[in-house]
């Protein structure tokens, strides 16, 4: 076994951040690794982070300009990340937050592949998508470079199983090559207070978190809104949405389904804290998602969490016990089904909502850590079996 502490790790990163799923996933893990001994130096476009320590180096790239289309900035981030690595080093072990770079020996990938958002959604989104994964330039770019840093990894991190799913299916050679792998689920930050009584009793909260409307689902929970309220018009409900600004095309469509006043935008939100103590359950009904980081920190508020099966979060909770599972994600009848078990049943949201809070209590960052460091154990055995057979 290689001593750990003795290595030179270079983490790279787009943003170096407490906010936001990639970002602050990549700073709890840094923060893990650095309390278990590792020197490790952070290449990154931008440092938001206001953390110190002694074993910690931040290194910047230049920002690429803002004007560059998305294959050229990716074009960008490539080759000036690949041209420091190699000034700045050498390094025992190259981690990449699934940034674009030559010479990774650990990759992270921390969204699906071009092939898997081709398929998701409704008919009409998968050929639009579809469509998209052929023509334009970015998506070909990016399963270019998707593919080189599979191909280049001694070994891969997927923050949820159904990633492993996806990039294995995608890029067949990692099955047949047996590319070493392992799952680092996200850990929560734990929060000290605890979920208050709810604010308005008269009303059931529901919450949904993203800035993706398509990709979250947001389209689906509408029209299952529009059933519940036919399902149970006499039970009160309203759905606040964080990270959305209401637009008029969004105003007009609720009016078209007649749930204007049963939903609020709340726009970008940085502490969500009064908005998790004033709401019952956090619904996702998203069409693909990693994982879902936003649905393990409501959960610490007791917010019972309705997710699709597609979910990576899925996989780390119980239908019917600390969540409710859409078994599919686009059935709008179902997931109102869903909301209504809650909103009728008072004993059930008690007991799941105390379930949910026991299960968030339980998922930790040093799982993320442990996994991690299971990863770089792989790296550098196969990094050594390399150079031997060489020599």
């Amino acid at each position: 076994m290689t001593n750990l502490n003795r290595i030179k790790l270079c983490m790279v990163v787009k943003e170096f951040s407490p906010y936001g799923g990639l970002e602050l996933y990549t700073y709890q893990l840094i923060k893990g690794l650095l309390a278990a001994g590792l020197k490790i130096t952070v290449l990154c476009e931008e440092n938001k982070a206001d953390f110190t320590h002694s074993n910690l180096s931040i290194h910047l790239l230049p920002k690429p300009n803002k004007y560059l289309s998305k294959w050229q900035m990716l074009k960008h981030q490539w080759q000036i990340a690949s041209n420091v690595l190699a000034q700045i080093g050498p390094f025992d072990l190259i981690h990449s937050q699934h940034f674009p770079v030559k010479g990774a020996h650990v990759v992270t990938f921390h969204n699906h592949t071009v092939e898997r958002i081709s398929k998701a959604g409704y008919l009409w989104e998968q050929i639009i998508n579809s469509l998209k994964s052929k023509l334009i330039p970015a998506y070909k770019l990016r399963y270019f470079i998707d593919e080189s840093l599979c191909e280049q990894a001694k070994c891969i991190i997927f923050p949820a199983k159904v990633m492993h799913e996806d990039y294995y299916s995608c890029y067949s050679f990692l099955k047949s090559e047996n590319k070493p792998y392992v799952v680092a689920y996200p850990g929560i930050s734990k929060i000290v207070n605890t979920k208050s009584e709810q604010t308005n009793k008269d009303s059931f909260n529901f919450l949904f978190v993203g800035r993706g409307k398509q990709k979250k689902g947001l389209d689906t929970l509408f029209a299952a809104l529009k059933k519940l309220k036919q399902k149970n018009p006499s039970h009160l409900f309203h759905l606040y949405i964080a990270g959305l600004s209401q637009k008029f095309f969004d105003l007009l469509c609720l009016k078209l389904q007649d749930i204007s006043n049963n939903v609020s935008y709340l726009g970008f939100q940085k502490d969500m804290e009064q908005i998790y103590k004033k709401t019952n359950a956090i619904v996702v009904p998203a069409k693909l998602e990693p994982f879902g980081m936003a649905i393990t920190e409501a959960m610490q508020y007791g917010l019972i969490p309705i997710i699709s099966r597609v979910s990576g979060v899925s996989e780390l909770l119980e239908n019917k016990k600390d969540a409710l599972i859409l078994e599919n994600h686009l059935d709008a009848d179902e997931l109102a089904s869903l909301m209504l078990e809650l909103t009728v049943n008072n004993k059930l949201v008690s007991i799941m909502s105390s379930n949910s809070r026991a299960k968030a209590n339980s998922i930790n960052w040093e799982n993320t850590v442990k996994q991690t460091l299971n990863a770089y154990q792989i790296a550098l055995e196969s990094k050594l079996t390399q150079e031997i057979s060489r020599d």
